[in-house]
C-alpha cells in the first residue's frame, strides 16, 4: 500500500472551503511535511478533531493555516507530537479571527517573535516550547477577556 509522506498544498487556495472533511482519520504514520495544506483558505471556519492525527514524524508545519482569516478556533492540538518539527514558520500567519478576543487584538511584532524564540531557546524546548510560550500569551488574553471593563 502507498504511504503518504507529504500533504503539502492539499487545500491550497481553496478560498470557498468552509470546513474540512475528516482527513485526519487517514493513516499517515509516514507523514513528514504538512506545509501550506490550508494556505489561502480564506473562508475556512472550522476544523475536525485532530487528536488522532499522527504527527510524530512531521518536520514541517510552515504556513499550514496561512491567511485562514475566517478560522475562529482550533481543536485541541496538545496531543500532537512535535518532537521532530523543525519548521513552524508563519503557521498561523493572517489568522486574525483565531487570535481575536472581544476588545483585544493580538499582533506579534518582529521583536516579540524574536523574544518568543529566545525564550524557547533559553528553555531548550524547541518547537514544542514555542507553542507553550504562545499558549501562555493566549492564556493571558483569555484572562483579559474574562475581566469586565
Amino acid at each position: 500500500s502507498y504511504k503518504v509522506s507529504k500533504i503539502n498544498h492539499l487545500f491550497y487556495n481553496c478560498s470557498s472551503l468552509e470546513s474540512v472533511p475528516n482527513i485526519f482519520l487517514w493513516n499517515m504514520t509516514n507523514l513528514k511535511e504538512m506545509k501550506e495544506i490550508f494556505y489561502g483558505c480564506l473562508n475556512l471556519k472550522t476544523l475536525p478533531n485532530l487528536n488522532n492525527f499522527d504527527t510524530s514524524n512531521v518536520t514541517d508545519f510552515s504556513n499550514m493555516f496561512y491567511n485562514c482569516s475566517s478560522l475562529k478556533s482550533l481543536p485541541d492540538l496538545s496531543k500532537w507530537n512535535t518532537d521532530n518539527v523543525t519548521n513552524l514558520n508563519a503557521m498561523f500567519y493572517g489568522c486574525k479571527k483565531l487570535l481575536k478576543l472581544d476588545h483585544v487584538e493580538l499582533e506579534f511584532e518582529k521583536d516579540a517573535l524574536e523574544a518568543i524564540v529566545d525564550k524557547a531557546m533559553e528553555r531548550k524546548t524547541g518547537a514544542r516550547g514555542l507553542r507553550s510560550i504562545v499558549e501562555e500569551i493566549i492564556k493571558v488574553m483569555e484572562q483579559i477577556k474574562e475581566k469586565k471593563f
